[in-house]
């Protein structure tokens, strides 16, 4: 029987204030994989502006947002003897507000720390789907691997989840 794995990413709003925004963001990342795909572990974790990631385990991970426009990037790896690799770009503007997700595939010398800046440079591709605020995207690997990337509201205005799939 095959399994399907999963990283589910919850962003929670908090009862404290920073800076003034009220409910300072938190995207709390949670990994969990089985079945027959390879086994993919986080190997880089960017922010940008005010945010910092904490880990719990090597299956929980937390991104903690103190000022306004903050995201982070989670790199992946598959373990093996040939490596793929995607990228997971989350964000939170609590001004505006909205969310924010994106992914990119197959590109095994793409970095976070390269990337990051696009997501705020006017004109890049980046930036452009930062600025359409996906709710759901997804990609496949050059081994069939499937990513899916899907945000949602879950409590009516304070709570977002994010949910990634790798099947």
């Amino acid at each position: 029987m095959a399994s399907s794995k999963s990283a589910a990413v919850e962003l929670k709003r908090s009862d404290s204030s920073v800076d003034g925004i009220p409910g300072t963001p938190s995207i709390r990342v949670t990994v969990v994989q089985s079945g027959l795909a390879p086994d993919f572990s986080i190997v880089e974790k960017t922010t940008w502006i005010d945010g910092t990631w904490s880990e719990q385990d090597a299956t929980r991970h937390t991104l903690t947002m103190t000022g306004t426009d903050v995201s982070g990037i989670l790199r992946f790896m598959s373990e093996g003897s040939k490596p793929e690799f995607f990228l997971v770009a989350l964000g939170v503007d609590s001004v505006r507000p909205y969310s924010w997700c994106d992914l990119i595939v197959g590109n095994a010398e793409l970095t976070g720390a390269l990337i990051h800046q696009n997501y705020y440079k006017a004109g890049t591709p980046q930036n452009r789907r930062k600025n359409e605020h996906h709710e759901t995207v997804s990609g496949v690997l050059p081994s069939g691997t499937a990513i899916n990337v899907k945000y949602y509201l879950a409590d009516g205005g304070n709570l977002h989840g994010v949910t990634i799939n790798i099947t």
